[in-house]
């Protein structure tokens, strides 16, 4: 029975990173990963363990990672994340790096396309005054 607890747990131990060095990311996330340490001083690396999970090794100090999450879901955007893709961040020590010591998780939510614009002219709603009403022209 103890040796199949201890086969367990190098298995749980051993399984994680390999799978994470299998995973080749999409362009725009060997994009991010690259682009994420130099636009954030406090992210050491950046790396892509599974299509959806990106983690982020950062100084364990007092920084709100949560809060921080919005700008970095921008630099993705703007790095070509599609506006449908989903990201799971963990934010993880990086004197301890790959290990699991998570400091937070956060997520990039999907977000709808933008309409497109209307070529169309716009419909006049009428005038506005010098009174500050609108009048029908």
């Amino acid at each position: 029975m103890k040796l199949l607890i201890v086969i367990s747990a190098i298995l749980a131990t051993t399984a994680l990173p390999v799978a994470a060095q299998d995973y080749q990311p999409q362009p725009w996330q060997g994009k991010a990963a690259q682009q994420l340490p130099t636009t954030f001083g406090k992210i050491k690396k950046a790396h892509w363990s599974q299509s959806i999970s990106l983690w982020l090794a950062v100084d364990r100090d007092k920084t709100d990672w949560t809060a921080a999450t919005p700008m970095i879901c921008n630099a993705l955007a703007a790095a070509g994340k599609p506006h449908d893709a989903f990201v799971a961040i963990s934010y993880l020590d990086w004197r301890t790096f790959p290990a699991m010591d998570v400091i937070a998780k956060a997520y990039c939510e999907p977000k709808p396309p933008a309409p497109p614009e209307s070529t169309a002219p716009a419909e006049s709603l009428g005038v506005m005054g010098a009174d500050g009403i609108i009048r029908p022209e």
